[in-house]
């Protein structure tokens, strides 16, 4: 029998799958020596309920597996790993995570795990921030495997549970519902930070009818330069950072910069409890609302924010509410603009209707009601009718009707430099037509 190269290389191919059937011997022996900690139970790819749930129907079989999580976690990744063995070849594995959100539905995400069928097999899956985006210190993955060998028989995995860190030694403070974690930093600078936190929703209940709904988080780095390392921060200007979907904030600060870190975790803190108030899963509060109510709950509006207003109120360039519904702007002069102007407008909404109305305002966004149908419904007005009253009542010329869009800002310096840019050209081309004339000149003489 004559074979080509290719026609041998499957013969071969074969032999080598085939023959551990044959003889009942393992392809290969695990790389990870550690004991398997646990009988597993094979469960028919029918039994299978959403890839997670109870099978109603079990029988036991000689798969093993053991599972582990790598230590070498953190915020930027996470390692997979288990050790698995069974009678026949194991063909497919699958690792299925989640990351546990406040009141979110749980999605199941899949990572399909590359190796050689074998009998005895070390599975190791690394997932980064593209799978598993940019996570603060203390949120809680779970995950199980799905394990199939070569006649269809499945395993689910018992369900395992993670929590990220970011490797630092993290020390802790509580009172009621606020956890203060730090490392690196004094307890006097925790202390000081949780008392403001205290204060401060004191304050915001009283005045605002806001408090938070359960329990949050407040991680203080002992730098600005050191939030920045351990979190992806795409303004350089910011400080500190909420993060709603995990009750958490992250700050840095250190004690030379008490005051200002006061003011800052109560800000901050006041966004979770916002969005605790108006959460659903179909609308959010826009952008102005949502930052307007946390520095109205930091204190009286400071002279240097008036007198951003003032000036701006004067040059025409104050954001209309509508621009204002989109992310703030990242240059900081315009940044500080929209964060003093969304106070003013919070003080506007609160005059106009005290506590009760906002309340009301974040309750009915909450039931899933857009937030402009939200805002007629409690105010009688709609948000560019808000906008135009707003620009009245501080006295803006023309009720405000200049007020520019963010992007309109970013479309004019675009502009302005394509202008310089070709008037340079021109320029520079008359220059040369000048040079090669004389040029011309000078060789006829």
């Amino acid at each position: 029998m004559i074979f080509n190269r290719k026609g041998l290389g499957a013969w071969v191919f074969s032999l080598v799958i085939l023959l551990p059937l044959i003889m009942n011997l393992p392809v290969a022996q695990a790389v990870d020596s550690r004991n398997l900690d646990y009988q597993a139970v094979l469960y028919s790819p029918f039994d299978l309920v959403d890839q997670a749930g109870d099978p109603s129907q079990i029988h036991l079989t000689d798969i093993r597996i053991n599972q582990h999580r790598d230590s070498g976690a953190s915020l930027s990744g996470l390692i997979f790993e288990a050790t698995a063995t069974s009678s026949r070849l194991i063909v497919q594995a699958n690792v299925y995570y989640h990351i546990e959100k406040n009141d979110q539905p749980v999605v199941w995400a899949k990572k399909k795990v590359e190796f050689f069928p074998s009998q005895s097999v070390v599975f190791s899956c690394y997932v980064g921030v593209d799978g598993l985006g940019h996570l603060p210190p203390g949120v809680t993955i779970k995950y199980h495997w799905v394990i199939t060998d070569l006649a269809g028989n499945t395993l689910v995995s018992p369900e395992q549970s993670h929590c990220i860190s970011d490797g630092n030694n993290w020390k802790s403070l509580s009172d009621g519902k606020v956890t203060i974690w730090y490392y690196d930093s004094s307890e006097k600078l925790a202390r000081a930070l949780l008392k403001a936190c205290q204060d401060g929703f004191k304050r915001i209940k009283k005045d605002l009818g806001i408090e938070l709904q359960y329990a949050v988080d407040l991680y203080v780095y002992p730098s600005n330069g050191a939030l920045r390392q351990a979190y992806n921060l795409s303004q350089t200007w910011a400080g500190a950072v909420a993060l709603p979907d995990y009750s958490k904030v992250l700050i840095g600060c250190q004690e030379i910069e008490i005051e200002w870190g006061k003011l800052t975790v109560v800000h901050e803190l006041t966004h979770l409890a916002t969005r605790q108030m108006s959460r659903n899963a179909y609308t959010r509060v826009p952008t102005w609302l949502n930052e307007g109510i946390s520095v109205y709950a930091e204190g009286p509006l400071s002279s240097e924010r008036q007198t951003l207003i003032n000036r701006a109120k004067w040059s025409k360039t104050l954001y209309s509410a509508e621009a204002l519904c989109s992310p703030f702007p990242s240059v900081d002069s315009r940044a500080r603009l929209a964060y003093a102007q969304s106070y003013s407008m919070v003080e506007f909404l609160i005059k106009k209707g005290g506590s009760k109305k906002l309340q009301s305002l974040l309750a009915t966004v909450a039931t899933g009601v857009p937030f402009d149908e939200a805002l007629e419904q409690i105010y009688k007005f709609n948000l560019e009718e808000m906008s135009q009253k707003w620009f009245r009542s501080i006295g803006a010329p023309q009720g405000g009707g200049l007020a520019l869009h963010p992007t309109y800002y970013i479309a004019g310096a675009v502009l302005v430099s394509f202008t310089v840019s070709l008037i340079y050209l021109i320029v520079l081309r008359q220059k040369q037509k000048s040079a090669i004339a004389i040029t011309k000149e000078s060789k006829e003489v």
